[in-house]
């Protein structure tokens, strides 16, 4: 983004009662060009927010941090150079190059990493951290040639490691990824001497962009996708099955076929992960179920749910795996060999992510990778997410056994017989990654649709009067691991809900009786209050209000009404310990 771009994006009127957002920006040189670039990189992530930028103290990155108060920051983004940790690493200050003190500043760079991991780890129990590591080239110190490291460089380097691997523990700290910013940014294209000696800004306008787009990602990341519907011919693997026959196909280096072999590999990986991965395939079924049941594939069989094996439509196929899967397409990515058949997906589909295989140019396929990591990453995997496919896959097998719910009679007998257990924990727990990824990427079970920037998160359960509950279940199919949220304050003898949340997996088993009914005995309030609005998703939850007789416009339930309305609950119940 050229800076012209970025004034144009800034100065754009917001409407009255936008939401403000507040990043603290630390940086000891001039600020100006970064503290533009990363507020229009923000805003082009977030255009229904308001977004300010407030700079550190010029010249002194770590005191500044030592003395921030994050509250009230929704992040905190930091561009730490070498002149930061020890200020004889810079141009703008002199202190002596001799090898003699190279000990001496190796020592301060320690130091200097000391100072900055305490103030970080002070900062990120309250609001995120993005940290981006030294970006510019250190000064001519060592003693060797330049095509050498003589050890001086690798001396300083290795305290530096051993804080980034520090950061990579840390849940409220996201460390910016050097290998992609010198994909954005050379290493000999981002230094300017001139303007750092006479302005006190080192950073050339591209690398001072680079830098402010991935710093935006990580500040203000979306939401992974979920799912990933692939081919087979030709993209999981080489050749046309009804030509060359089940033991034909192939994938292997020896045969030619390499990319397709690290490409299941690729998917194997998404799929350890948590991520959906289901097959649309125009081929003969009993023949692609064989080809898939080939003991040297390198993704698993169990991988693959559903597999759509026919010869309909590739659209066909993708609606009756959204409906499985009970996601939306705009959560989902298709793969496929043919631009073709990515069309006619997208064109009933327009909001699923098509992507082609490049099977017949190899050089693209790294590019191929790097998209989908950039639609399907995620920092950290969580227990919710290994179970998730086979979840489904139990729920599929339920569907089968589950009678038909217009006879109340055999409903009732279900229920009881799949063994529900139901895991409440109430908290103010800013730490519970599940339950801030539920809340910011659940639509149909949604009270309102409002998505909760990390900060704001930290700052409403930092509210005594706040309150977290999660829900977590299993039933005798197997468990479904933390699937509800609900957020709010209490006061008195009553209680406002402004997030409720529900996993589509849970559906139809009572869990959201069954959670209103611990939440009135176990909070002891007497009536509700929802914040409830209208949203294009939400139409599970307004169908439980009606149910439940809660008007949308007054959204209030006494805990007398809700006595006389909930039906039969047949969950067993546990509560976890609190954790504040």
């Amino acid at each position: 983004m050229k800076l012209r771009e970025a004034l144009e994006l800034i100065q754009q009127a917001r409407p009255a009662g936008t939401e403000r957002a507040r990043y603290l920006l630390g940086c000891s040189s001039t600020p100006t060009h970064l503290q533009t670039l990363l507020q229009a990189y923000l805003l082009r992530e977030h255009p229904k927010f308001e977004i300010e930028i407030e700079p550190t103290l010029y010249g002194d990155l770590l005191g500044s941090l030592e003395r921030t108060q994050p509250e009230g920051f929704t992040a905190v983004a930091l561009v730490c150079e070498w002149y930061d940790l020890d200020p004889r690493l810079g141009f703008r200050r002199l202190g002596g190059w001799s090898p003699s003190l190279f000990g001496d500043i190796v020592g301060g760079v320690r130091a200097g990493l000391a100072r900055l991991q305490h103030a970080v780890e002070k900062i990120s129990a309250v609001v995120p951290v993005v940290i981006a590591l030294p970006t510019l080239p250190l000064p001519p110190l060592e003693i060797s040639v330049p095509a050498q490291t003589a050890g001086f460089e690798a001396e300083v380097w290795s305290p530096t490691w051993e804080f980034a691997r520090w950061c990579g523990s840390r849940s409220g700290v996201r460390l910016l990824s050097p290998a992609e910013l010198d994909l954005k940014s050379p290493s000999s294209d981002r230094f300017d001497l001139r303007t750092e000696l006479s302005q006190g800004s080192p950073y050339r306008v591209t690398h001072i962009s680079a830098l402010a787009e991935l710093m935006s990602r990580l500040l203000a990341p979306a939401a992974p996708l979920k799912g990933l519907i692939t081919d087979l011919d030709d993209t999981l693997w080489e050749g046309i099955l009804g030509e060359v026959g089940v033991s034909g196909v192939c994938f292997t280096l020896e045969t030619g076929a390499q990319i397709h072999g690290l490409y299941q590999q690729f998917l194997q990986s998404l799929a350890e992960r948590g991520v959906l991965i289901a097959v649309a395939s125009k081929n003969d079924s009993a023949l692609a179920e064989q080809a898939l049941a080939r003991t040297d594939l390198l993704v698993h069989r169990t991988s693959f749910f559903p597999a759509e094996i026919h010869w309909h439509a590739k659209s066909e196929s993708v609606a009756c795996i959204l409906k499985a899967w009970n996601i939306g397409p705009e959560a989902v990515a298709f793969i496929d060999d043919s631009p073709l058949e990515a069309a006619e997906v997208q064109a009933h589909f327009p909001d699923i992510r098509p992507l082609v295989f490049p099977r017949n140019d190899p050089a693209r396929l790294l590019e191929f990778f790097v998209t989908l990591r950039e639609w399907f990453g995620k920092p950290k995997i969580r227990d919710e997410d290994r179970i998730r496919a086979r979840s489904l896959q139990r729920a599929a097998t339920a569907a089968t056994v589950q009678e038909a719910p217009g006879d109340p009679a055999l409903q009732e007998a279900f229920l009881a017989g799949i063994k529900a257990r139901l895991s409440f924990q109430l908290s103010r727990n800013a730490e519970d990654g599940r339950a801030f990824e539920l809340v910011n990427k659940t639509n149909q079970f949604n009270l309102n649709g409002r998505r909760i920037p990390e900060g704001r998160w930290r700052e409403m359960l930092a509210q005594r009067d706040s309150f977290l509950l999660t829900v977590a279940y299993k039933d005798k199919f197997g468990p479904l691991g933390k699937i509800a949220v609900l957020l709010g304050r209490r006061v008195g003898r009553e209680a406002t809900v402004s997030t409720w949340v529900m996993s589509c997996r849970a559906f139809s088993r009572r869990i959201e009786h069954a959670t209103l009914r611990y939440f009135f005995e176990r909070l002891d309030v007497d009536r509700i209050a929802f914040e409830f609005e209208t949203t294009e998703r939400n139409t599970p939850f307004q169908e439980f209000f009606a149910d439940l007789k809660i008007p949308e416009s007054a959204a209030i339930l006494s805990r007398k009404d809700f006595d006389t309305r909930c039906p039969q609950l047949p969950h067993a119940f546990d509560e976890i310990p609190a954790h504040v």
